[in-house]
């Protein structure tokens, strides 16, 4: 399910993006860390595919090469990964140590595309809304008759400037995604 909204958000347009951040804003920070849990065991599975390939060679009995160390590999291959996640160098490591890694980095860096958009719209709703507000009632699902005595606003007023920001925000978001793929494309 995660994966698919991933494919999803890639294949979109900027205005397809924002509408399906929309939609799910409130659950998109689990999604991505979900993607990002199958991702790692993705690369971990394939590490040890290629390791298995290559320790072994063909017609040798397993019980009799010696070589076979499948949870020392497993052991090396998690602090490994897990040294490439906490320094940022996940797309170095698969390209170093992965035969094939044009799926695995096209996923990650779709990946880390979703967290740009996602960190972007959620600057851009407290920027526009002036506070934080109006994110903790689209992500945290606050009813605005909540939050209007703790922000110091009027229920009408809150509900006025909510309308007025999502008007806005569409258009902003659309347009910074543009000038995005402008500097990178």
């Amino acid at each position: 399910m995660k994966r698919k909204f991933l494919n999803q958000y890639t294949a979109a347009d900027a205005s397809g993006r924002f509408d399906l951040l929309m939609r799910h804003i409130g659950t998109i920070d689990v999604a991505i860390d979900v993607v990002r849990c199958l991702i790692k065991r993705d690369i971990k599975a394939e590490l040890m595919k290629q390791r298995r390939e290559q320790s072994i060679p063909l017609g040798t009995k397993v019980q009799e090469s010696g070589k076979q160390d499948p949870t020392g590999d497993a052991a090396v291959i998690n602090v490994e990964l897990e040294e490439a996640v906490k320094t940022g160098t996940v797309r170095r490591y698969v390209q170093e140590n992965i035969d094939h890694p044009e799926a695995i980095i096209k996923e990650i860096d779709d990946l880390v595309q979703l967290q740009i958009d996602f960190d972007l719209l959620m600057e851009l709703i407290d920027v526009l809304a002036g506070g934080d507000w109006l994110r903790r009632h689209l992500t945290e699902h606050h009813q605005l008759k909540e939050l209007y005595d703790k922000y110091d606003m009027t229920y009408e007023s809150m509900k006025d400037r909510k309308a007025i920001v999502l008007k806005t925000l569409k258009s902003e978001f659309v347009s910074s995604l543009g000038e995005t793929k402008e500097e990178n494309g």
